[in-house]
């Protein structure tokens, strides 16, 4: 191949823990631990901000919060920024500038307005930002919120009430698409998506970028019946820390930890944890389809693939 520039695939899963990715930590990610046998591994590598817009904005721009204009999710009205400031480059812009062919697929939630086909992506499908704008101002939440709050239905296991906020649900499970579980859902669609990309990319001659960004591992966990029964919650430990009272804390930390998540008992909880690296096992089996498309096209050799998050959860 005359073209020395290698191609560059990036798998960016939503508010993935790093520790998962580690090889002495219980959830498996075969496909994962198979990439940094033959790679590098950043045990000590931090997000510069842990909420996913202005994380994301930082990866594409390199700039920190405070220099991109992206400070919390840009897709409520709570939003302290909803575009990146005028004069920021994405990494992206640089790179089809040099020559090569991008591709994208999957959550971007970068930019309220702007999208990756404006910084230089062909756009696989970004879909719609996750949660979109927020309706706290519509009548009928002003309704649910004040039946929240004078008549309270018994919570459910897996649940926790938020009076006024609208109650959340932790984890849980849905029937199998298919075969393996995952087909039908929407991370399965993205990378499907990517998949068909990749194949128009790697028939060119240039060099190619693919970014491929899933929903998953981000709350709520409720993964195919598949994910969901592979780890048992019963041999789930709970960390040291999990009985701190938080009495050194802030009070918001207080205020969230007795106020909702103390709602969840301790079966809850490792429940919610085997949910959760269900929900990682199932991002990683997705990243071995891309893995072997990449190898079907004779490409991996030359070829820098980078599996991250945004940030940890």
């Amino acid at each position: 191949m005359a073209e020395t520039r290698p191609n560059i695939l990036i798998f960016m899963t939503d508010q993935q823990q790093g520790a998962t990715a580690l090889p002495q930590h219980p959830c498996r990610l075969p496909h994962v631990e198979r990439l940094a046998a033959a790679g590098v591994t950043f045990t000590d590598t931090y997000c510069p901000s842990p909420h996913c817009c202005p994380s994301r904005a930082t990866f594409m721009s390199g700039l920190y919060p405070s220099r991109h204009g992206i400070d919390n999710n840009v897709a409520t009205d709570t939003a302290l920024g909803i575009n990146l400031r005028d004069g920021v480059r994405l990494f992206s812009e640089g790179l089809a500038a040099s020559g090569y062919r991008l591709g994208y697929s999957g959550k971007w939630h970068v930019s309220r307005d702007i999208m990756p086909a404006d910084r230089g992506w062909t756009d696989y499908g970004s879909g719609p930002l996750r949660g979109q704008f927020s309706t706290s101002r519509q009548p009928a939440n002003w309704e649910r919120a004040h039946r929240e709050l004078t008549a309270p239905e018994p919570r459910q296991p897996g649940w926790v009430q938020r009076p006024g906020w609208g109650n959340i649900r932790v984890y849980g499970s849905v029937p199998d698409g298919g075969p393996r579980g995952y087909e039908g859902t929407a991370d399965h669609r993205v990378v499907t998506r990517a998949i068909d990309g990749l194949r128009q990319l790697a028939a060119g001659e240039d060099p190619w970028c693919l970014y491929v960004g899933t929903g998953g591992p981000h709350d709520p966990y409720i993964v195919p019946e598949t994910f969901a029964r592979m780890y048992a919650p019963a041999d789930i430990a709970l960390p040291p820390s999990f009985s701190d009272d938080l009495a050194d804390k802030p009070r918001v930390y207080q205020r969230m930890r007795y106020q909702y998540w103390g709602q969840l008992t301790e079966d809850e909880v490792r429940a919610s944890l085997a949910h959760y690296w269900g929900y990682c096992s199932m991002m990683d089996a997705l990243f071995g389809l891309l893995l072997e498309e990449l190898e079907r096209t004779g490409q991996a050799d030359h070829t820098v693939v980078l599996f991250c998050s945004d940030h940890g959860d």
